[in-house]
C-alpha cells in the first residue's frame, strides 16, 4: 500500500541493443515505444512524416510523461505534404515543442529517430525508417535499430548531437497552431502540387545556409578586395534571386535606406518572379516597377526590367549612374549585343551578376564586367551535398579498342587525330553499346548527350546508336540555331534516346531531363569536363540520378586525369591514390564512382605517378610551366597552372627552395632560412586582413612599426616564424633575422596577396578588448597569446592545452577541438565539444573542473562577474598536409546554461553568428 506503481519496462532490457522489424512473435514499435516514453525524463523525435492514425497510439503516454515534467520535442517537415496539421495541434496542445521545417523544394530529411534521455543513465535511441505513421508502428515493413546508451556511450551521444543540431539549425522554425496554422496549410498544399496564393507571407525573408555562404562571399569581396562588381556562380535550383534580394536589402541598410535598382533579366516570367523575391526580402507589396513590352516605369526608382526593353529604349534615354545598383540575371548572355551595350553603358556603384554557367562555347569571359573576378563559384560536390544537383553515378570502363597513343601531340591528345581513330572503329561503338545497355536501367528510354572528338565521330556514334536501335542524331555548330532546338525538343519527348556533340553543349544550354552523359573521348580540362557532366546534373521530377559512363584508356603519364577527379569529387590531390584504392568511399550526397577491373588499375597507377607532390615533382612541374611561358612563373601563376594548393608548396619546402632547384636566379639562402621557411608554411593560414597589410607593409619597407598594435601584430606573425626553443628575446632581433634571407621575404611578398584574395568571409574587430584579434579569423594559439601580450624571452609560450585565463584583461580564452582521436587524446580528455548551431556551442570544461572551483565559477557566473569568453575552435589537431591547425576566433560568448560537473557542459551564446563556410566545417567536424 502507498508503493509507486513502477513503469512497465521495454521487453529490450535499456543496457542492450536491438533490432526492430514489426514482425510475428517480436515487440511492434508502437509497443516498445510507448514502455520507453513510460520512463524517459526527456523524448526527442525527428521524423519526416507526422499523421492522426501514428499520433494516436502514444497520445496518451506522451500527455503522462509530459503531465509529469519530462519534455518532448518533434522535428518534422512538410514534404510531399504528407504530415497532418491535425496530428501536430493535437501534440502541441499536450506541451509537446515542435520545430517543422517549411521546405518542400527537395527532400531534406530523410533520418528517422526516437531518443529517450533518462538521468539514470540508462538512455537509449531509436534509429532507422519509421514515421509517426499507423503502418510504421504496426505492422508496415519498418527496420528500426534500438541503442543503447549503457552500451554504446559514443553512439548515443553522437545520435543526440545530430538531433541537437537539426533542433537548432535555421531549417526548423517553431511551431505555434495559434500563429502558423496557415502557414503550415500551404507548405503541405505546396508539398502536395497544390496552387497556393500569390499575397505575400509577411514573413522575413531569411537565408538558407549555402545561401549565407554567398552573401558573406560577396561581403568579403567588396569589404576585403575592394571590388563592388561581383559575379555569383551557382547551380539553377539555388535561390539565387534570394540571395540577390538579400544582398539589395543589405546594402540598402548599410546605406540608410535609399538605394535605387535596376534588375535585369530576359523573360518577363523571371521579372515577375525576382519582383515577387523582392518584395518578399523587404516586406513591400509595392517595391518595384517593370519595363517590359509595353509596361513602362513611372516613377523609375526600382525597375525590373527586360533586356529586350532596355535595348529598345536606347542607351541614349538612359543615364549611365541613374541606378545605385545594378543585378543581372542569367549573365552569362553577357557577351551577346543586346547586353553588352547596356552593360557597357551603365555606371551602377553596385553590379551584382548571376548565372549558372559562366562558360560560353565562343570563348570570350563574361568576367570582365567584374574585375575578372569570381565573388562565389559553388563547388560541385557542394552542390550534390546540400541536393541542389540530381546526384551522379560514374562508371569507369577501360577501353583498349583504339592506339590513342597516335593521337598525342605537342603535349595533348588532338582531337582530330582522336577523331580518326574512332571513326569508324565499330570495335569501340560496340563497347560503347553493350555497356550502355548494361549500365543504363532502360536504354530506349534515356536521355543522353555523348561528347566526341570530332562532327565526323559525332555522326558516327549516331549512325552506331541508331542502327541499334535507340535514335539518335549529331549536332554541330555549323547546324542552324532552329536545327539545334528542334532536335533537343525530340530528345525531351523521348522520340530520340541521345544527341552525339563535339562542343556545342559545353556551355550554359538547359536540358533538365537528361539523365545519361557519355564521356567518348579524353577531357583533361577539369572546367570542360565539368560542364560536360553537368549537363546531365539539373534537377528533375523524371530524374533519380544522372549515369556518366566515362570510356577510359591507358593514358600518357602527362595526362591529368586527376584534374577530373578533383573536380568531380572535391578530394585533395595529395589523398586520390588513397581514395582510388578503397573505391571513392566518401562522395557527396547519394553519388557513387565506379571503376571497373582494368581502369581501376590504370588510373591508380597514373594517379601514383600525377598527383606527387613533394619537391622533386613540384621542381619538375615548375620546370615544365616555365617553358610553356615567356616570363618565370610567379608563386600566384605556378600554384594555379600546377593545380595545387599554397600548402603544398610550403610542405615541398617552399617558393624560394623550389625556384633554386629549378635553377632559377633566387637570392642565396639567408643564415636562419631552414628554421623559418617551415615558420612561412606555419603562416599560410592568414585571413585577417590587418595582419595581412601590416605584414606585408612592413616586410616591403623593411621597418619596424613604433605603435603597440602594430607591434603586437608583427609579433604574432613572428611568433610563428620562430617557433620553437632558441627564439630571440626581441621583436627587432627576430625582424632582423627574417630580414636576413631575402628570398623568404620575396616569398613571403609574394604569398600575402594570395591568402588575401583567399579570404571568403568578413572578420570583425574583437570588442571591449585593446587586442589585435578579429572575430572569424583564425590564429595559432601562440598568436592568440601574443596578442593579449604574454612574451617570454627565448620560449615564447608555455600554455600547451585548454582553456587560458588572462588575468589582466579578465579574459578566459577556450581552446577547442572537435575531432578528437584515441591517438592524440586519452579517454578522460575526449570532451564533447560541437556547435549546436551558429549562435550556440556546447563545450565541456576540464574534467577537473567543479561547480564551486574558481575556474567553474567564473564560467558560470560569467554574465555577472565582468569576465570575458573567448571561444578559439578548430576541426581537429592536424590540418591535411601534417601541419598543427590553427583556431577560429569566434569570439566573445555569453553563458546560458549547463549540466553537471567534472567536466561541465556549458552552452555558450556567441555575440557574433558562425560564419556560414565555417558552421559548415565544424558540423562535419563534429559529426
Amino acid at each position: 500500500i502507498g508503493a509507486s506503481i513502477l513503469p512497465v519496462a521495454p521487453d529490450v532490457p535499456l543496457s542492450q541493443h536491438d533490432l526492430l522489424v514489426n514482425a510475428r512473435g517480436e515487440p511492434q514499435l508502437a509497443n516498445e515505444l510507448k514502455k520507453e516514453i513510460a520512463s524517459a525524463d526527456q523524448v526527442d523525435l525527428i521524423v519526416a512524416f507526422v499523421r492522426w492514425y501514428g499520433v494516436r497510439l502514444i497520445v496518451e503516454e506522451l500527455e503522462e510523461a509530459l503531465g509529469r515534467g519530462a519534455e518532448v520535442r518533434l522535428l518534422t517537415t512538410t514534404y510531399t505534404g504528407s504530415t497532418e496539421r491535425k496530428a501536430l495541434d493535437q501534440l502541441a496542445e499536450l506541451g509537446v515543442k515542435i520545430r517543422v521545417s517549411y521546405d518542400t523544394a527537395v527532400t531534406r530529411l530523410h533520418a528517422k529517430a526516437w531518443l529517450f534521455h533518462r538521468k539514470t543513465g540508462f538512455s537509449t535511441a531509436y534509429v532507422g525508417s519509421s514515421n509517426i505513421t499507423r503502418s510504421a508502428m504496426l505492422d508496415g515493413r519498418e527496420w528500426n535499430l534500438r541503442v543503447s546508451k549503457a552500451a554504446s556511450p559514443a553512439l548515443f551521444d553522437k545520435v543526440a548531437t545530430a538531433f541537437d543540431a537539426n533542433w537548432a539549425s535555421v531549417d526548423f522554425e517553431p511551431y505555434d497552431p495559434g500563429r502558423d496554422a496557415d502557414r503550415l496549410d500551404a507548405a503541405l498544399g505546396r508539398g502536395r502540387g497544390d496552387d497556393t496564393s500569390d499575397a505575400l507571407s509577411g514573413l522575413t525573408l531569411t537565408p538558407w545556409p549555402y545561401q549565407q555562404e554567398i552573401l558573406d562571399a560577396v561581403e568579403a569581396s567588396r569589404s576585403v578586395q575592394g571590388s563592388h562588381r561581383n559575379l555569383v556562380v551557382a547551380p539553377t535550383g539555388t535561390g539565387k534571386t534570394v540571395v540577390a534580394a538579400l544582398d539589395y536589402r543589405r546594402v540598402r541598410e548599410q546605406r540608410g535606406g535609399k538605394l535605387s535598382l535596376l534588375f535585369i533579366a530576359h523573360r518577363e516570367q523571371i521579372l515577375d518572379q525576382s519582383r515577387r523575391t523582392f518584395r518578399e526580402a523587404l516586406l513591400d507589396g509595392s517595391f518595384g516597377e517593370k519595363l517590359v513590352g509595353g509596361q513602362r516605369p513611372t516613377d523609375g526608382t526600382h525597375v525590373f526590367a527586360s533586356i529586350q526593353s532596355l535595348h529598345s529604349l536606347g542607351t541614349a534615354q538612359l543615364d549611365p549612374a541613374a541606378f545605385d545598383m545594378v543585378i543581372v540575371d542569367e549573365f552569362h548572355h553577357a557577351e551577346a549585343a543586346t547586353y553588352r551595350a547596356v552593360l557597357d553603358h551603365l555606371e551602377p556603384q553596385v553590379l551584382l551578376a548571376l548565372t549558372a554557367t559562366p562558360e560560353r562555347a565562343d570563348g570570350l569571359d563574361i568576367r570582365k564586367w567584374t574585375d575578372g573576378r569570381t565573388a562565389f563559384d559553388m563547388r560541385l560536390w557542394h552542390a550534390l551535398d546540400r541536393q541542389l544537383l540530381a546526384p551522379f553515378q560514374y562508371f569507369g570502363v577501360a577501353d583498349e579498342t583504339a592506339a590513342i597513343d597516335q593521337a598525342w601531340a605537342g603535349g595533348r591528345y588532338q582531337d582530330r587525330k582522336l577523331g580518326e581513330l574512332y571513326t569508324g572503329n565499330d570495335i569501340r561503338a560496340a563497347l560503347i553499346l553493350k555497356n550502355v545497355k548494361r549500365i543504363v536501367a532502360e536504354a530506349r528510354s534515356m536521355k543522353a548527350l555523348g561528347f566526341c572528338a570530332t562532327v565526323e565521330h559525332a555522326q558516327f556514334m549516331a549512325e552506331r546508336f541508331t542502327s541499334a536501335g535507340l535514335p539518335a542524331v549529331a549536332l554541330s555548330g555549323e547546324d542552324p540555331q532552329s536545327v539545334r532546338q528542334e532536335q533537343i525538343r525530340r530528345l525531351r519527348s523521348g522520340e530520340l534516346v541521345a544527341i552525339f556533340t563535339r562542343d556545342i553543349f559545353n556551355e550554359g544550354v538547359d536540358i533538365p531531363d537528361v539523365d545519361t552523359v557519355l564521356l567518348l573521348r579524353p577531357t583533361e580540362s577539369a572546367t570542360v569536363f565539368l560542364q560536360q557532366i553537368g549537363r546531365g546534373l539539373r534537377r528533375h521530377p523524371d530524374k533519380d540520378v544522372c549515369t556518366v559512363l566515362d570510356f577510359v584508356a591507358n593514358y600518357r603519364k602527362e595526362f591529368r586525369f586527376d584534374l577530373r577527379l578533383r573536380a568531380l569529387t572535391g578530394i585533395p590531390r595529395r589523398n586520390l591514390v588513397e581514395a582510388a584504392e578503397e573505391g571513392f568511399p566518401y562522395l557527396p550526397t547519394g553519388s557513387h564512382l565506379s571503376l571497373d577491373r582494368q581502369s581501376r588499375e590504370w588510373i591508380i597507377e597514373h594517379l601514383k605517378q600525377s598527383v606527387k607532390t613533394n619537391a622533386r615533382a613540384l621542381r619538375q612541374e615548375l620546370s615544365l610551366i616555365s617553358q610553356t611561358q615567356e616570363e618565370r612563373p610567379t608563386l600566384r601563376t605556378f600554384v594555379a597552372e600546377a593545380g595545387i594548393e599554397l600548402e603544398d608548396v610550403g610542405k615541398a619546402g617552399g617558393w624560394a627552395a623550389l625556384q633554386r632547384a629549378a635553377e632559377f636566379d633566387v637570392a642565396p639562402p639567408g643564415p636562419e632560412e631552414e628554421r623559418l621557411q617551415k615558420g612561412v608554411r606555419r603562416l599560410l593560414h592568414l585571413d585577417d586582413v590587418e595582419r595581412i597589410d601590416t605584414l606585408f607593409d612592413h616586410l616591403r619597407s623593411g621597418s619596424l612599426p613604433t605603435g603597440e598594435r602594430e607591434r603586437r601584430l608583427l609579433w604574432m606573425a613572428l611568433v610563428t616564424l620562430w617557433a620553437g626553443k632558441a627564439a630571440p628575446d626581441s621583436l627587432e632581433e627576430a625582424w632582423a633575422g627574417l630580414r636576413s634571407c631575402p628570398a623568404l621575404v620575396d616569398e613571403l611578398l609574394e604569398t600575402l596577396p594570395i591568402l588575401r584574395d583567399r579570404i571568403s568571409h568578413v572578420s570583425h574587430p574583437l570588442p571591449d578588448v585593446d587586442v589585435p584579434l578579429e572575430i572569424g579569423a583564425t590564429y595559432a594559439r601562440d598568436e592568440v597569446l601574443a596578442a593579449f601580450g604574454e612574451l617570454r624571452p627565448g620560449r615564447y609560450f608555455s600554455h600547451q592545452a585548454g582553456p587560458w585565463w588572462h588575468e589582466p584583461t579578465q579574459t578566459d580564452v577556450l581552446f577547442i577541438t572537435l575531432r578528437k582521436t584515441e591517438k592524440d587524446y586519452s579517454p578522460e580528455t575526449m570532451y564533447r565539444d560541437f556547435a549546436i548551431s551558429p549562435e550556440l556551442f556546447h563545450w565541456e570544461s576540464q574534467n577537473k573542473t567543479a561547480i564551486a572551483s574558481t575556474a567553474g565559477q567564473r564560467y558560470l557566473n560569467q554574465r555577472t562577474n565582468g569576465a570575458r569568453v573567448l571561444l578559439a575552435v578548430r576541426e581537429e589537431k592536424l590540418d591535411p598536409w601534417g601541419a598543427t591547425m590553427p583556431y577560429v576566433l569566434l569570439g566573445p560568448a555569453n553563458y546560458v546554461s549547463h549540466q553537471g560537473e567534472r567536466p561541465i557542459a556549458i552552452t555558450w551564446r556567441l555575440r557574433r553568428p558562425i560564419p556560414a563556410e565555417v558552421f559548415e566545417r565544424f558540423k562535419v567536424a563534429a559529426a
